[in-house]
């Protein structure tokens, strides 16, 4: 620090910044620059020590992060420290969440808004409590106790609890050290409630070749029906989510490379996919057939209704273009629903995210190695896990029919070369670890012999 004359104001260089006073003995202030704009904030207080330590708490994101949103959410917190020695008032917690620099920051806005309309829920359930260090777990219970009534699935119970938990947890400096009553187990309602429901079935390879053949039918009519045919296909033959599949972008596609390169909107994952021949027709001739050069979605008109606001800022089109998909789906599955005891909506057994589960059957069926499923889905998924599980069921099964044989039919050697036959044909992503230990075991038999 380069300390001047008792009656001369201090300045100092940090690591970031400038920490400076105007006068001898005023308040302090701080300087950084950030993409070439230089800011200054006023730390109101002419204490040294305080002063740096407030300004040390600024610059360590601005180390960190690349993100301006970040950074100024760091820079509003750090300007509000004082407010920490006060209790903060129910009033004011979602205004103090929102600029909090932790707080959540889903892709769309709506999912936002959803944590907004939790807490303004449980605010309306706490009449008599003023500060935000009062809510307990009685208050808690009784906002779960509310949510069970609704008839909500088991998702729905938790992503709506789990919104309030993470306020809570943001904002834990305000709580003075106490618990947060939303991480209580007894609040969420258990997956086996739902064991025996499958919210998405799998498309027979069958199934999936009569929903093109419908799109083809002239006397079919949907929205945008040529553009939908493109983004079923792309779900067949990638496996992707429907909003990766009807926002893609030509910048994404390599046609002279046959590729599709994007990055999964739901988990940020990075994928590589090969394009299958009747995937890789339909994109030339979209590509040949375009109006607008300028657009750079694939389907302009699907992606611009997926993307449709409402008059209240809510993000509405992933709801209209699912109505367009189920009318597609139901051309070949019939009705499509099944209501559920204990849930206010019925189940939708088909969907778009069925070819998902159908191109996981499909590559399992062919013996593609879970290693590269995973590669082409964009994550380790229950849907992997789901289908792989029953390859191994399988392949079990028969490597213990081929065992056991028919009695008097085959000698036992005759019995255990053909199992040894088998096992040898399978991939080794096949192979559990049981039967490895039966192939081991005959392998010593038939040295014996």
């Amino acid at each position: 620090m380069s300390r001047m004359k008792a009656s001369e104001p201090i300045k100092e260089r940090l690591s970031i910044g400038v920490l400076f006073q105007k006068e001898a003995g005023g308040n302090f202030y701080y300087r950084y620059q950030i993409e070439n704009s230089r800011k200054q904030i006023s730390l109101k207080t002419t204490d040294y020590k305080t002063a740096k330590q407030q300004a040390e708490k600024i610059f360590k994101p601005l180390v960190e992060s690349e993100n301006l949103d970040v950074l100024s959410a760091h820079v509003k917190a750090a300007k509000s420290m004082e407010g920490l020695k006060t209790r903060l008032p129910l009033d004011k917690v979602w205004k103090t969440y929102d600029e909090h620099p932790d707080r959540a920051n889903p892709s769309t806005k709506n999912v936002y808004m959803e944590y907004e309309r939790e807490w303004h829920s449980l605010l309306s359930l706490l009449p008599d409590k003023q500060f935000f260090d009062e809510i307990d777990f009685s208050d808690a219970k009784a906002y779960a106790d509310g949510l069970r009534k609704q008839k909500l699935s088991v998702y729905s119970h938790g992503r709506k609890l789990g919104h309030l938990r993470h306020i809570l947890k943001t904002l834990a400096e305000y709580r003075k050290g106490l618990d947060n009553p939303f991480d209580s187990p007894v609040l969420y309602r258990k997956n086996s409630e739902e064991t025996n429901l499958q919210t998405r079935e799998a498309l027979s390879a069958e199934q999936e070749q009569e929903l093109l053949k419908n799109l083809d039918d002239p006397s079919r009519k949907v929205r945008n029906k040529e553009e939908l045919r493109l983004i079923f296909l792309l779900g067949i033959y990638t496996g992707q989510r429907l909003k990766d599949c009807c926002l893609l972008q030509w910048h994404q596609i390599d046609m002279q490379g046959h590729k599709i390169s994007l990055t999964q909107f739901k988990t940020g994952k990075k994928v590589q996919l090969p394009i299958a021949p009747r995937l890789y027709e339909a994109l030339q001739q979209r590509w040949q057939n375009r109006q607008d050069l300028a657009n750079p979605y694939v389907s302009p008109a699907t992606a611009a209704r997926y993307n449709t606001i409402n008059a209240h800022g809510k993000a509405i089109g992933s709801s209209l273009l699912n109505e367009d998909v189920l009318r597609v789906i139901r051309w070949v599955t019939g009705e499509n629903s099944t209501k559920v005891e204990g849930r206010a909506r019925a189940v939708i057994r088909y969907g778009f995210h069925s070819l998902r589960h159908s191109f996981a059957s499909h590559a399992a069926e062919l013996g593609v190695s879970r290693a590269v499923l995973e590669s082409l889905m964009g994550a380790k998924s229950d849907i992997v896990e789901k289908h792989y599980t029953h390859v191994g069921n399988e392949a079990q099964e028969e490597a213990m029919r081929l065992i056991a044989g028919d009695i008097g039919v085959l000698s036992p050697q005759e019995r255990i070369d053909k199992v040894l036959e088998y096992l040898n044909t399978l991939p080794e992503d096949r192979i559990t670890e049981d039967m490895e230990t039966v192939r081991k075991l005959l392998l010593q038999e038939n040295t014996i012999s």
